[in-house]
């Protein structure tokens, strides 16, 4: 092998136990000068000059620290050893010690782009059977806002269906896929007019305020404040339908596949009354 190219393999192979020398060499070199503006610049002249303390009491204990000659000056020759050392060891870190020191750690490889992201709305199984309350509605009903804003109720077999062919499609590759089937789209209010179509039966319309809805969210206990603080976002601020979809970064499902005869909130609805 050339002489060069042994020296550039050699170099190379070193240069992270270089690092590692560098560093120590620092750390030593921290404690020497801190160590001089501790100690006496001559132990025998201030030994002769300054009368020997003596150990403190029981009752007087203070800190190593009190006993501490404060030097104004340091040991020339120690001074000038430790700016020497100073300027050779960071005469080292050039720019190519620098970079060659960043190659120690492989940087993380580029990601891939290669995902499907599903937004499927609401869950119709924990919306429908019960209006969207903790508990089906007999007689009285509380609606979050003015039961106006309409969200999107899919059943959780027709996301399964949609997922499993967005995922073996060309088209949906580095994309969004909102499920957004027509049939879905309804309105609180909307919801409740079908469910006493179909029960026969009135309800009593509560409407809540913002300010009682977030007071119902702070008091509800688990699992039923992270569902009343989604029927807020699907109910009052309309997530659901708030954007239109950007055929750039996403795309909707039914217009991907009509051929998927996917279940309504009125056959939902139909189902389990």
């Amino acid at each position: 092998m050339p002489p060069g190219k042994a020296s550039t393999s050699s170099r190379n192979k070193s240069i992270c136990q270089k690092s590692g020398e560098i560093a120590a060499t620092l750390t030593k070199i921290s404690s020497l000068y801190l160590a001089t503006f501790l100690l006496p610049r001559n132990r025998k002249s201030a030994a002769k000059s300054q009368p020997q303390r003596q150990s403190p009491k029981s009752h007087e204990v203070r800190s190593k620290a009190a006993y501490v000659e404060q030097d104004d000056a340091v040991d020339t020759h120690v001074d000038e050893y430790i700016r020497g050392r100073r300027v050779s060891v960071f005469g080292q870190i050039d720019d190519g010690v620098r970079n060659e020191t960043l190659n120690c750690i492989s940087p993380p490889p580029p990601p891939k782009n290669n995902y499907t992201i599903i937004s499927n709305n609401y869950f119709a199984g924990y919306s429908l059977p019960t209006l969207a309350q903790a508990s089906p509605p007999v007689d009285k009903i509380t609606i979050f806002g003015d039961g106006n804003t309409k969200g999107v109720f899919v059943d959780e077999d027709d996301i399964g269906i949609y997922t499993i062919k967005a995922a073996n499609d060309p088209r949906t590759l580095n994309k969004i896929v909102y499920i957004r089937p027509p049939g879905c789209i309804y309105s609180h209010n909307e919801l409740i007019s079908l469910w006493e179509k179909k029960t026969g039966k009135t309800l009593e319309r509560i409407y809540l305020s913002d300010e009682e809805i977030f007071k119902i969210i702070q008091e509800a206990p688990i699992p039923f404040n992270v569902i009343f603080a989604l029927n807020y976002l699907v109910f009052v601020k309309g997530d659901c339908l708030s954007f239109e979809i950007d055929p750039a970064i996403a795309a909707e499902a039914t217009e991907l596949y009509p051929e998927v005869k996917y279940t309504t909130v009125e056959e939902y609805l139909s189902r389990v009354l």
